[in-house]
């Protein structure tokens, strides 16, 4: 508080959120509308429908967080807030645009549809770079940058949100300790995956196996899209031993309703065992049958998780 008092040109943290949150709601209910209309097109979406919603928010902010409507969002007007240089002027369209980018990159990479191969790549780095490493910085500074409220993409083209009722006032420099930990953070999410191109080596027969059944699962009526992770959960109960359940978990979108559907659950653990026999060593195959959309602003969807026993599966050949 003592920060905000003594730079009232400045606009305060929990103003920016309010007005984010009022523009979250303008895009729920276009992202309503559209899924309303188009809903059959997108239950078949291939994973790129988020794009969308992307498309939406860059072309949003860009255009209102710039001169063209004063740097002010439907939101910022609301709270009385907008988006200026350092003159206190609004910025140029190409300027809100690139601002815009840096922040939805990192909020919206994690909803590609990616590969067992590129997850098991060289290209997790930059991926861990942009979607954690960017989120994560932005995120800190968000909170933590208590001087001039700059968060990433303020600090990279030079931009503050102000309240539109102040003339522009001297500010602090931003505590270098900021980019400090920020270089920090990035490095530790960039470095975080170094080990992946060992594990691709050491796994590649399962990663080809993994690919063979989600090809074949995908041939099945009403699959439009399938993933398929080994792993293992562990768990501890209050006065419990530490318990862990291996699992084959298969994670299939389908163009119907009707996401109990045993039989189709069924049919993928057969496939899934027929592709990669040590399936059948797990303690269990979860099939998590799911019907939807998710266009980024908006989405629609219900699902049912299938636990089935793959030692009382009928083998298929």
């Amino acid at each position: 508080m003592a920060d905000e008092e003594q730079t009232l040109w400045i606009s305060g943290f929990w103003r920016r959120i309010a007005a984010l949150l009022l523009d979250s709601i303008l895009f729920v209910m276009v992202g309503l509308l559209i899924g309303t209309i188009f809903e059959a097109t997108l239950i078949k979406d291939d994973g790129w429908g988020f794009l969308i919603g992307f498309s939406i928010c860059l072309v949003y902010f860009g255009i209102m967080n710039s001169s063209v409507c004063n740097g002010q969002t439907f939101g910022k007007q609301a709270l009385g807030i907008r988006v200026v240089d350092e003159n206190n002027n609004s910025i140029s369209l190409a300027r809100s645009l690139l601002r815009s980018l840096i922040l939805l990159i990192p909020l919206y990479i994690d909803k590609l549809p990616l590969t067992p191969e590129f997850m098991t790549s060289y290209m997790l780095y930059p991926l861990a770079f942009f979607a954690f490493g960017g989120l994560l910085v932005i995120t800190y500074l968000y909170i933590f940058n208590r001087k001039t409220r700059q968060s990433l993409h303020d600090l990279m083209t030079g931009t503050f949100v102000v309240y539109t009722s102040t003339e522009k006032q001297p500010t602090e420099p931003v505590w270098k300790a900021h980019y400090a930990v920020a270089l920090l953070i990035v490095l530790a999410c960039t470095i975080y995956p170094v080990t992946v191109p060992q594990l691709a080596a050491e796994e590649s027969e399962l990663i080809r196996e993994v690919k063979s059944a989600q090809s074949k699962i995908m041939q099945e009526p009403d699959v439009i899209a399938a993933g398929i992770f080994s792993g293992y959960t562990t768990t501890k109960g209050l006065n419990e031993a530490e318990k862990t359940v291996t699992h084959v978990t298969g994670t299939i979108r389908i163009d119907n309703k009707n996401v109990e559907d045993l039989h189709l659950a069924s049919q993928i653990a057969r496939i899934i065992i027929a592709e990669h026999p040590e399936a059948l060593e797990k303690d269990v195959i979860q099939i998590t049958l799911s019907y939807g959309y998710d266009i980024g602003i908006f989405k629609r969807a219900s699902k049912y998780t299938h636990l089935i026993n793959p030692k009382e599966v009928q083998i298929i050949n």
